[in-house]
């Protein structure tokens, strides 16, 4: 048995239950306030969900930056970059129902921070959808008026490499940093490949061994430094 394993065993019955708005101590998400279920939620409380990531957001969210959280679910990133970003802005899309409704919940949990974070009910994928439920990365980029994302943050479920399709113009004229989850081999192997093709060189993130999180299959990460705003809207 994990030692994550051996250690949520131990703490369960200590742990209040049931979904409640606390204060997270510890992380990149230090300071926030968020709806936590510890049957479930108990690394985001402490600080260690995706704790892997940590120094890519630290480093590609820069004050002022404008990000796109791409699969926000409860909005555990998209709060910690807005914090990040200081007076940027977060747009966090999501495609569930129920997590839209939480996302929503946690950004007005934080009301110094949600002016900043825009919650959108609607999945990024490569083709848009007449009734906008679906949309792609370049039509919500290129928006008018919109400040173009120095940052997308990708956690797609299987549909990373259509959604990168969907935001070649994006990745092309602009180069947004990105973080990209990948939940296969194939997958992973076509997301390099795609963004290599627009001059990216991405960097493998493996998950982390230490109080591992339970994964399915071939789940890892990819990282890849841009230049935003190089092209511009041209």
């Amino acid at each position: 048995m994990r030692a994550a394993h051996v250690l949520k065993s131990l703490a369960d019955p200590l742990l209040p239950t049931g979904p409640s708005l606390r204060t997270i101590p510890l992380g990149l998400a230090r300071g926030l306030r968020m709806e936590i279920d510890f049957s479930y939620q108990s690394r985001l409380y402490l600080g260690v969900f995706e704790s892997e990531l940590a120094p890519w957001y630290r480093r590609f969210c820069t004050p002022g930056a404008t990000c796109f959280d791409v699969g926000a679910r409860e909005g555990y990133v998209a709060l910690a970059l807005a914090k990040l970003s200081g007076d940027g802005r977060v747009v966090a899309f999501e495609a569930d129902r129920i997590e839209y409704e939480r996302l929503r919940r946690n950004i007005a949990a934080n009301p110094a921070l949600a002016p900043a974070v825009e919650a959108r009910h609607a999945r990024v994928t490569g083709r848009a959808a007449d009734d906008r439920s679906d949309v792609t990365l370049d039509d919500a980029a290129f928006e008018d008026g919109q400040p173009l994302p120095d940052l997308v943050k990708l956690d797609v479920e299987g549909w990373e490499l259509e959604a990168l399709r969907g935001g070649a113009r994006l990745l092309e004229k602009h180069r947004p940093h990105l973080v990209v989850e990948t939940h296969s081999a194939k997958l992973e192997v076509g997301c390099l490949e795609l963004l290599r093709g627009h001059g990216y060189a991405p960097r493998v993130v493996e998950p982390r061994r230490w109080l591992a999180e339970v994964r399915a299959g071939h789940n890892r990460w990819l990282a890849a430094e841009g230049s935003p705003g190089r092209i511009g809207r041209g």
